[in-house]
């Protein structure tokens, strides 16, 4: 697998999709930048979300929750005791926990999530991993991981795993292991490309040239700039104009992508492009449950900073439809670059207030 924007979450999401009607298991972990340092992070969140923990729920519904995602592995009272602590649950006289050193305690959790892996594939049916951004994978989770690849050799298994070149699999070379690099769409690919997302619509040949030119064979970037020149069509915005709005390169969006996406923002309003840049303060993960008092707390912030001045545009609870986050709402193709497009001018306003920002922490933990 290759560098951002390359393909590798579009391809595991294309796969679920056509593995939508098939009766399997489905396990999806996601390596986080701001968890590397936080042990079993991927297989934690993977737990949480599987047995539908809600913030507000008390220790004994999840507890119940947690009992009836197990169940259909039959395991041992023990098991849902380690698990039940992994996922920092008090212990209860309901799964209390026998005396243990850390270093044994540690073995026997990676023993018990590798038993519910072989459970779900022994006695329910075939199992679909994927496990995506493994350059940020914490280490006991790696090793957890190659642990899980060795195991599952003779298994109905099938874990599909993305990563960037930094990142150095140990496990290449056995015979049930296969690598897949993605390389840069070629220039007849990335016009193919072009073509189909823009449909109907009339593009010239220049502007089609111009945008596979300027994406430099990344897919991400072809469908932004694309989408960019199709929403400006009608607005008085040739396309040379649309691509060339561009400032000097960026870190994180290339210089080719910054422009349109502004300009796509610009057009949604003024509060989207306020909520936008509260976001990207926030970080590149973050639930609708905090970006709404965020958003209304940075609204009163910004009014008493400006004195004289029109208070902004309301943020409220129901401007935004709340969806409870996944991996996927927060790695689609637009979010990254609009979320590193706003960072700058978000910090710029959102640090004016300490007090205000010091409370934001990385999003993803429970």
């Amino acid at each position: 697998m290759r560098r951002p924007g390359i393909g590798k979450s579009r391809l595991t999401a294309a796969l679920r999709e056509r593995l939508e009607g098939e009766d399997l298991a489905r396990l999806r972990y996601f390596a986080s930048p701001h968890h590397q340092d936080s042990a079993l992070y991927p297989y934690i969140s993977q737990l949480e979300r599987a047995a539908g923990f809600e913030r507000e729920d008390p220790v004994e519904t999840k507890l119940d929750k947690l009992e009836a995602l197990l169940a259909q592995a039959l395991p041992p009272a023990e098991d849902v005791a380690l698990l039940a602590e992994l996922l920092s649950l008090p212990a209860t006289s309901r799964y209390p926990l026998p005396p243990s050193t850390p270093q044994r305690r540690r073995e026997k959790t990676f023993e018990a999530l590798l038993r519910q892996l072989e459970a779900l594939a022994a006695r329910q049916k075939p199992v679909l991993m994927v496990f995506e951004d493994l350059h940020w994978i914490d280490p006991s989770s790696h090793e957890l991981l190659d642990r899980t690849i060795e195991g599952v050799a003779n298994l109905p298994v099938l874990l599909v795993a993305t990563f960037r070149p930094e990142f150095t699999p140990p496990w290449v070379g056995p015979s049930q292991v296969m690598t897949v690099t993605l390389a840069r769409l070629e220039r007849r690919n990335g016009t193919a490309m072009v073509q189909s997302i823009a449909g109907n619509a009339a593009l010239s040949g220049d502007a089609v040239a111009e945008i596979v030119e300027r994406a430099d064979g990344i897919p991400l970037f072809v469908e932004e700039l694309t989408q960019a020149v199709l929403e400006a069509d009608g607005r008085g915005e040739g396309v040379e104009k649309m691509l060339a709005r561009a400032p000097s390169p960026l870190a994180v969006v290339p210089a080719a992508l910054h422009g349109p996406l502004m300009a796509r923002l610009d057009r949604l309003g003024r509060a989207a492009k306020e909520i936008a840049q509260i976001a990207a303060t926030i970080g590149r993960e973050f639930s609708y449950e905090l970006l709404a008092p965020v958003a209304q707390q940075a609204t009163k912030n910004s009014w008493a900073l400006s004195a004289g001045s029109a208070m902004p545009t309301s943020f409220s609870a129901a401007a935004a439809r709340p969806v409870r986050p996944t991996s996927s709402n927060t790695r689609s193709s637009k979010t990254r670059p609009t979320v590193a497009c706003c960072a700058d001018a978000a910090k710029n306003s959102t640090h004016a207030s300490p007090r205000f920002y010091r409370p934001i922490s990385p999003i993803g933990s429970r």
